[in-house]
Protein backbone atom coordinates (compact mmCIF):
# COMPACT_ATOMS: atom_id res chain seq x y z
CA UNK A 1 0.00 0.00 0.00
CA UNK A 2 1.26 3.48 -0.84
CA UNK A 3 0.38 6.50 1.29
CA UNK A 4 0.61 9.93 -0.30
CA UNK A 5 1.60 12.58 2.22
CA UNK A 6 2.77 16.17 2.06
CA UNK A 7 6.29 16.76 0.68
CA UNK A 8 9.05 17.59 3.15
CA UNK A 9 9.51 21.15 4.42
CA UNK A 10 12.37 21.90 2.03
CA UNK A 11 10.31 20.87 -1.00
CA UNK A 12 7.27 22.83 0.23
CA UNK A 13 9.41 25.93 0.70
CA UNK A 14 10.79 25.62 -2.85
CA UNK A 15 7.32 25.18 -4.34
CA UNK A 16 5.71 28.01 -2.33
CA UNK A 17 8.51 30.53 -2.74
CA UNK A 18 7.71 33.82 -4.48
CA UNK A 19 10.51 33.01 -6.89
CA UNK A 20 10.46 29.34 -7.70
CA UNK A 21 13.86 28.19 -8.83
CA UNK A 22 12.56 25.62 -11.27
CA UNK A 23 15.27 23.75 -13.15
CA UNK A 24 15.04 21.81 -16.40
CA UNK A 25 17.74 20.01 -18.35
CA UNK A 26 18.20 17.79 -21.39
CA UNK A 27 21.13 15.40 -21.77
CA UNK A 28 22.04 13.25 -24.74
CA UNK A 29 23.65 9.82 -24.36
CA UNK A 30 25.02 7.06 -26.55
CA UNK A 31 22.76 4.06 -27.20
CA UNK A 32 23.74 2.49 -23.86
CA UNK A 33 22.00 5.36 -22.07
CA UNK A 34 25.05 5.89 -19.84
CA UNK A 35 27.90 7.25 -21.98
CA UNK A 36 27.43 10.99 -22.66
CA UNK A 37 27.19 11.85 -26.35
CA UNK A 38 29.67 14.49 -27.47
CA UNK A 39 27.03 17.04 -28.41
CA UNK A 40 25.58 19.77 -26.25
CA UNK A 41 23.22 21.88 -28.36
CA UNK A 42 21.40 24.65 -26.56
CA UNK A 43 18.20 23.48 -24.92
CA UNK A 44 15.12 25.68 -25.48
CA UNK A 45 12.08 23.73 -24.26
CA UNK A 46 10.51 20.29 -24.02
CA UNK A 47 7.03 18.87 -23.59
CA UNK A 48 6.26 15.30 -22.50
CA UNK A 49 2.92 13.65 -23.18
CA UNK A 50 1.90 10.70 -20.96
CA UNK A 51 -0.94 8.39 -21.95
CA UNK A 52 -1.51 4.93 -20.47
CA UNK A 53 -3.81 4.11 -23.39
CA UNK A 54 -1.02 4.18 -26.00
CA UNK A 55 1.51 1.47 -26.80
CA UNK A 56 4.21 3.95 -25.80
CA UNK A 57 3.56 5.55 -22.42
CA UNK A 58 5.55 8.73 -23.05
CA UNK A 59 6.26 10.88 -26.11
CA UNK A 60 8.52 13.91 -26.43
CA UNK A 61 8.54 17.21 -28.29
CA UNK A 62 11.86 18.98 -27.86
CA UNK A 63 13.30 22.22 -29.21
CA UNK A 64 17.07 22.65 -29.42
CA UNK A 65 19.19 25.58 -30.51
CA UNK A 66 21.96 24.69 -32.92
CA UNK A 67 25.03 26.52 -31.63
CA UNK A 68 26.79 26.28 -34.99
CA UNK A 69 29.85 24.53 -33.59
CA UNK A 70 31.81 22.12 -35.76
CA UNK A 71 30.24 18.68 -35.60
CA UNK A 72 27.44 19.94 -33.37
CA UNK A 73 24.58 20.09 -35.91
CA UNK A 74 21.59 19.08 -33.81
CA UNK A 75 19.57 18.18 -36.91
CA UNK A 76 22.08 15.39 -37.58
CA UNK A 77 21.51 13.48 -34.33
CA UNK A 78 21.75 9.75 -34.90
CA UNK A 79 18.54 7.87 -34.17
CA UNK A 80 20.14 5.44 -31.72
CA UNK A 81 20.97 8.26 -29.29
CA UNK A 82 19.14 8.41 -25.96
CA UNK A 83 17.63 11.70 -24.78
CA UNK A 84 16.93 12.16 -21.08
CA UNK A 85 14.82 15.05 -19.78
CA UNK A 86 15.01 16.34 -16.22
CA UNK A 87 12.81 18.70 -14.23
CA UNK A 88 13.12 19.83 -10.63
CA UNK A 89 14.14 22.78 -8.52
CA UNK A 90 17.07 24.47 -6.82
CA UNK A 91 17.27 25.04 -3.06
CA UNK A 92 20.22 26.63 -1.29
CA UNK A 93 22.46 26.22 -4.31
CA UNK A 94 21.70 22.51 -4.77
CA UNK A 95 19.71 21.12 -7.69
CA UNK A 96 17.12 18.37 -7.34
CA UNK A 97 16.67 17.14 -10.93
CA UNK A 98 14.89 13.78 -11.29
CA UNK A 99 14.61 12.31 -14.76
CA UNK A 100 11.08 12.74 -16.13
CA UNK A 101 11.51 10.89 -19.41
CA UNK A 102 13.93 8.77 -21.44
CA UNK A 103 13.46 8.74 -25.20
CA UNK A 104 14.64 7.56 -28.59
CA UNK A 105 14.42 9.97 -31.51
CA UNK A 106 11.61 9.75 -34.04
CA UNK A 107 12.32 12.80 -36.17
CA UNK A 108 14.42 15.96 -36.34
CA UNK A 109 13.67 19.02 -38.44
CA UNK A 110 15.14 22.50 -38.68
CA UNK A 111 12.92 25.57 -38.52
CA UNK A 112 13.23 27.55 -41.77
CA UNK A 113 15.69 30.47 -41.56
CA UNK A 114 16.37 29.67 -37.94
CA UNK A 115 18.89 27.85 -35.77
CA UNK A 116 16.08 26.03 -33.94
CA UNK A 117 15.80 22.26 -34.33
CA UNK A 118 12.57 20.40 -33.53
CA UNK A 119 12.96 16.88 -32.16
CA UNK A 120 10.22 14.31 -31.51
CA UNK A 121 10.72 11.04 -29.70
CA UNK A 122 9.12 8.07 -28.00
CA UNK A 123 10.01 6.19 -24.84
CA UNK A 124 12.17 3.07 -25.15
CA UNK A 125 9.24 0.97 -26.32
CA UNK A 126 10.42 2.20 -29.73
CA UNK A 127 13.47 -0.05 -29.33
CA UNK A 128 11.10 -3.02 -29.55
CA UNK A 129 8.61 -1.60 -32.06
CA UNK A 130 9.60 -3.73 -35.03
CA UNK A 131 8.74 -7.13 -36.50
CA UNK A 132 10.03 -10.45 -35.12
CA UNK A 133 11.46 -11.31 -38.54
CA UNK A 134 11.15 -15.05 -37.87
CA UNK A 135 8.77 -17.52 -36.31
CA UNK A 136 8.92 -17.45 -32.50
CA UNK A 137 7.26 -20.10 -30.33
CA UNK A 138 6.77 -20.67 -26.62
CA UNK A 139 5.61 -23.87 -24.97
CA UNK A 140 2.49 -24.08 -22.85
CA UNK A 141 3.21 -23.55 -19.11
CA UNK A 142 6.17 -21.23 -19.76
CA UNK A 143 6.21 -18.56 -17.01
CA UNK A 144 4.67 -15.32 -18.29
CA UNK A 145 7.64 -13.20 -17.23
CA UNK A 146 10.01 -15.53 -19.12
CA UNK A 147 8.09 -15.01 -22.35
CA UNK A 148 8.18 -11.22 -21.92
CA UNK A 149 11.87 -11.31 -20.99
CA UNK A 150 12.93 -13.52 -23.90
CA UNK A 151 11.08 -11.42 -26.49
CA UNK A 152 12.68 -8.26 -25.08
CA UNK A 153 16.18 -9.76 -24.91
CA UNK A 154 15.94 -10.95 -28.50
CA UNK A 155 14.88 -7.42 -29.43
CA UNK A 156 18.06 -5.92 -27.99
CA UNK A 157 16.82 -4.73 -24.58
CA UNK A 158 19.34 -5.67 -21.85
CA UNK A 159 18.18 -7.46 -18.71
CA UNK A 160 19.38 -4.46 -16.68
CA UNK A 161 16.62 -2.39 -18.31
CA UNK A 162 13.84 -4.74 -17.14
CA UNK A 163 11.99 -5.05 -13.85
CA UNK A 164 9.83 -8.15 -14.22
CA UNK A 165 8.15 -9.70 -11.17
CA UNK A 166 7.81 -13.41 -10.45
CA UNK A 167 4.15 -13.59 -11.41
CA UNK A 168 3.49 -17.23 -10.53
CA UNK A 169 1.55 -17.39 -13.80
CA UNK A 170 2.29 -19.83 -16.62
CA UNK A 171 0.85 -19.25 -20.08
CA UNK A 172 -2.11 -21.56 -20.60
CA UNK A 173 -1.51 -22.37 -24.27
CA UNK A 174 1.31 -22.73 -26.75
CA UNK A 175 2.17 -19.41 -28.40
CA UNK A 176 3.44 -18.94 -31.94
CA UNK A 177 4.21 -15.53 -33.43
CA UNK A 178 4.68 -15.06 -37.16
CA UNK A 179 7.60 -13.05 -38.58
CA UNK A 180 5.38 -10.03 -39.38
CA UNK A 181 4.13 -9.69 -35.77
CA UNK A 182 5.44 -6.60 -33.97
CA UNK A 183 7.54 -7.29 -30.91
CA UNK A 184 6.37 -4.53 -28.53
CA UNK A 185 2.65 -4.70 -29.34
CA UNK A 186 2.80 -8.50 -28.90
CA UNK A 187 4.43 -8.16 -25.48
CA UNK A 188 2.02 -5.41 -24.45
CA UNK A 189 -1.06 -7.40 -25.47
CA UNK A 190 0.21 -10.61 -23.86
CA UNK A 191 0.83 -8.86 -20.53
CA UNK A 192 -2.59 -7.20 -20.68
CA UNK A 193 -4.30 -10.55 -21.37
CA UNK A 194 -3.01 -11.74 -17.97
CA UNK A 195 -4.02 -8.45 -16.28
CA UNK A 196 -0.56 -6.87 -16.24
CA UNK A 197 0.53 -3.42 -17.37
CA UNK A 198 3.77 -3.32 -19.38
CA UNK A 199 5.47 0.04 -19.90
CA UNK A 200 8.73 1.99 -19.71
CA UNK A 201 9.13 4.27 -16.69
CA UNK A 202 10.73 7.76 -16.82
CA UNK A 203 14.23 6.36 -16.30
CA UNK A 204 13.86 3.96 -19.26
CA UNK A 205 13.31 0.71 -17.35
CA UNK A 206 10.62 -1.70 -18.57
CA UNK A 207 8.15 -2.35 -15.77
CA UNK A 208 5.44 -5.02 -15.50
CA UNK A 209 2.82 -4.47 -12.83
CA UNK A 210 -0.51 -6.09 -12.11
CA UNK A 211 -3.62 -4.05 -12.87
CA UNK A 212 -5.39 -3.36 -9.54
CA UNK A 213 -8.84 -4.89 -9.15
CA UNK A 214 -11.68 -3.05 -7.47
CA UNK A 215 -12.61 -6.13 -5.44
CA UNK A 216 -10.18 -8.44 -3.68
CA UNK A 217 -6.93 -6.49 -4.02
CA UNK A 218 -5.32 -4.62 -1.12
CA UNK A 219 -5.58 -0.83 -0.95
CA UNK A 220 -3.17 0.79 -3.43
CA UNK A 221 -3.27 4.46 -2.44
CA UNK A 222 -4.30 6.46 0.60
CA UNK A 223 -4.92 10.20 0.23
CA UNK A 224 -4.78 12.23 3.42
CA UNK A 225 -6.60 15.52 3.96
CA UNK A 226 -5.87 18.42 6.26
CA UNK A 227 -2.57 20.13 6.96
CA UNK A 228 -0.59 16.97 6.25
CA UNK A 229 -2.54 16.05 3.10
Amino acid sequence: MATITAPDNETQAALKATRRNIRRAVRIFESDGVTPYDMNPGFVSFEISVDAGRDERRSLTLQLRDEGKAGQDASQLWYDKIIKCYRGYEVDGSDYLPVVGTFLLDRTSRTRNSNLVQVTGRDLSKKLAYEFGEWVEFDKNTPLENVIRDIALAGGLPASAMNLPLTGINIDTELAYQPSAFRWSTMHQLADSYNFDLYFDPSGVMQMEGHPRLVGDPIQWTFETGTQG
